[in-house]
Formats: C-alpha cells, structure tokens, sequence
C-alpha cells in the first residue's frame, strides 16, 4: 500500500455563509464547527460530488473539487499539484484505489474532522 495511505485530508472550502443555530455534526467524529464549517448541506453537496468523481475515476470533476495548489504526499515525497491538467495527468498516482477506498467503501459517518481538516479514513495512517 502506498505512503499516500488511506487517510484522505481534505481541506474544506466553504463560501461564507450567515451562522445559524444548526446542527453541524456528521456522525460522531465529526463536528463541521471545528475546522471552520457554518453550512453542513454545503458539506454534504462535495461529499456527494466527491464519491461521484472518485467512483467513475474522473479527474475532470475532481478538478473542480480541489483547490490549487494541491499538496501530495507520498512514498516518493511531496509533489505539488498546481492545476487541472496536471492534476488529470497524474490521477491514478494521487487518487490510487487506497485512496478510493478510504472515501467510498465507509458510511459517511465514519468522516472525522478537527480544527483544520476533514478527513476520510484511518486516524492512525
């Protein structure tokens, strides 16, 4: 299994919204308040367009989910994603089935988040 691991850091871009009292929490692990989430249907709209780009292994949408510079780290140390067309170059090599995995075999419940990501998969890789 590759350094890339099975654990997915994703970095959450939420557009600025206006804060209401609402429940923020997905599953127990996961409270969207903690890295900065103020709207959990924005959330739940890119995990449904994540599971669909990584599912048909379509780097054209997963272009438009990412933000650029996008930083990967793997067995072969730090590469820097800086645009669509690299990222579609090096899809496999970012997104490899571990990866895949890790963001669509568990229930959505299983997301955990802490003062700076929202994560997929293992704590511990």
């Amino acid at each position: 299994m590759s350094k890339l691991g099975v654990s997915l850091t994703l970095a959450l871009l939420l557009g600025a919204t206006v804060a209401t009292a609402q429940d923020l929490c997905i599953g127990e692990s996961c409270d969207l308040a903690h890295p900065g989430g103020e709207d959990k249907e924005s959330f739940l709209q890119f995990d449904r367009e994540l599971r669909v780009a990584l599912s048909k292994q379509d780097p054209v949408i997963m272009s438009l989910l990412v933000g650029f510079p996008l930083r990967v780290n793997g067995e072969r140390g730090t590469i820097e994603i800086s645009n669509a067309a690299a990222l579609q170059a090096r899809f496999q090599y970012i997104f490899p089935s571990a990866i895949r995995s890790a963001v669509l075999n568990p229930p959505l419940e299983s997301v955990w988040c802490n003062y700076y990501a929202i994560k997929y998969g293992s704590r511990n890789l």
